[in-house]
């Protein structure tokens, strides 16, 4: 009899532990799914902050470029930023597309003189002269209609002899930043890293004196690069940085003309171009936002558009 009640309690007490261990298994199982959901709504929380912050962050931008869009504005008015709160804000600006020479008017609109502009900047920039020559020559070549290679020029043929998967289209650039893919450009990017954001398609081909950088001017005025210098450092003002309240600019092309001392460029220039590019900044918490629009003077919205990009 003892042998039976013996053998009944072993076997409740294996049902027992087997149920107890089916108990665990399951407190454990919670256990993983709890910590799981915990860490998913977690990883949400912080995407949704994330995403709040990015879309302040361009409303933000957006607020920047509504307000320098008014043409009345000066390029040092306080409306411009807006940094009150700490947490978020904006600053753009406005400046003139004719303040970076324009690629496709030197190289197909303005012939000998557009290419000869082009050899003196690169040749300021560290390239000898025949380094020059020969990137410009190319640089036609990549732009022009036909598929005929200059004597220093590179056309379809070259490109394959390069083990290059492209050939030059032969039409104008649509983005300055285009111009990196010509044959030869990677020694001027040695020499000027990122030197296609210093160039246009958009701007109405003269060079802005007002906003154009010494390198620039003395490019296409033909005058030295100290003089042109000089130019920009009495352009400026008393704080020597461009676009301020004491900025001593040209009424006209004669009166830059005549501090330059000269009577003629050698590619056209002006004091006001009718394109604009507008740059706003946005941010709020840790989100940021960087919008460029390339457009006619006093424009409002896609009539006038001539670019846009929004990024970091």
């Amino acid at each position: 009899m003892r042998g039976i009640f013996s053998a009944v309690f072993d076997v409740g007490r294996a049902r027992t532990g087997a149920a107890l261990l089916l108990v665990l298994w399951a407190i454990a199982f919670l256990m993983f799914i709890l910590v799981a959901t915990s860490a998913i709504v977690g990883d949400n929380a912080l995407f949704a902050s994330n995403a709040r912050a990015d879309i302040e962050a361009w409303l933000q931008a957006r607020s920047g470029l509504a307000v320098a869009a008014d043409p009345s504005l000066e390029a040092w008015d306080p409306v411009l930023r807006n940094d009150r709160d700490q947490q978020a804000g904006f600053q753009a600006s406005v400046t003139s597309e004719s303040a970076l020479p324009n690629l496709n008017t030197m190289l197909l609109a303005r012939g000998e003189a557009g290419h000869r502009f082009l050899e003196d900047l690169f040749r300021l920039w560290g390239m000898s002269e025949g380094e020059a020559e020969v990137l410009v020559e190319r640089m036609a070549d990549y732009v022009d209609a036909d598929n005929a290679a200059r004597l220093n020029g590179a056309e379809s043929e070259a490109y394959a002899e390069s083990g290059r998967e492209f050939a030059p289209p032969n039409r104008p650039f649509l983005l300055a930043e285009e111009a990196a893919g010509v044959m030869g450009a990677d020694a001027l990017e040695a020499l000027q890293p990122g030197w296609t954001d210093r160039f246009t398609t958009f701007s109405s081909g003269a060079i802005d004196l007002t906003l154009a950088g010494a390198d620039v001017i003395a490019s296409a005025t033909g005058v030295s690069l100290s003089m042109a210098e000089d130019f920009v450092s009495e352009r400026n003002g008393a704080d020597g940085l461009p676009q301020t309240e004491d900025d001593l600019l040209p009424e006209s092309v004669e009166e830059a003309m005549l501090s330059l001392g000269i009577d003629v460029a050698g590619v056209p220039v002006t004091i006001d171009d009718n394109i604009v590019r507008i740059e706003s900044s946005g941010w709020a918490g840790d989100g940021s936002l960087r919008i460029v629009e390339v457009r006619k003077r006093g424009s409002v919205g896609d009539s006038g558009l001539l670019y846009y990009r929004e990024g970091k």
